[in-house]
């Protein structure tokens, strides 16, 4: 029998369902991201640097201000990825729907193994806070999901 990983996962947190009977999504792993609801100002040491333009004779600030959350949000895709890679190599489950919002899909995409990707029997762009009940998961995922697949 095939056993079938839901993940939903957000900026903010992820969470593992494992498909049962009767349209029924079973949490199986949760994890947070706290991090991720902070300002960038939140976590930053330093305020950033200025810049004056001698010629334009205005100032702008110096750096990136996204790429503290970009690295935040890069870890924390590869805590879950990881889950995912050990709980794949050890027969927990067969196959895997992702279900995120576009840039967290992305970051999957990139870190799950091989292994996995060759598992995936849907990839739904979604932001999971739309989503308020797990009924409405299982059903989104039932309509996305290939035929063959046992749901």
């Amino acid at each position: 029998m095939k056993t079938v990983w839901v993940l939903v996962a957000n900026r903010s947190d992820a969470k593992i369902y494992k498909i049962g009977g009767h349209a029924d999504l079973i949490l199986i792993k949760d994890f947070e991201n706290p991090d991720a609801r902070l300002k960038t100002k939140a976590f930053r040491n330093d305020a950033q640097g200025r810049l004056f333009n001698h010629f334009a004779s205005y100032r702008h600030s110096a750096g990136n201000s996204h790429r503290e959350n970009d690295d935040l949000l890069d870890q924390f895709v590869r805590k879950v990825s990881a889950h995912i890679n050990e709980s794949s190599h050890a027969g927990l489950f067969s196959h895997i729907v992702l279900v995120a919002e576009p840039k967290v899909l992305g970051g999957f995409r990139q870190e799950i193994g091989k292994h996995v990707q060759k598992n995936i029997l849907a990839e739904i762009v979604y932001n999971r806070s739309a989503l308020a009940e797990t009924t409405d998961l299982y059903n989104l995922v039932k309509d996305r999901v290939p035929e063959t697949a046992v749901l």
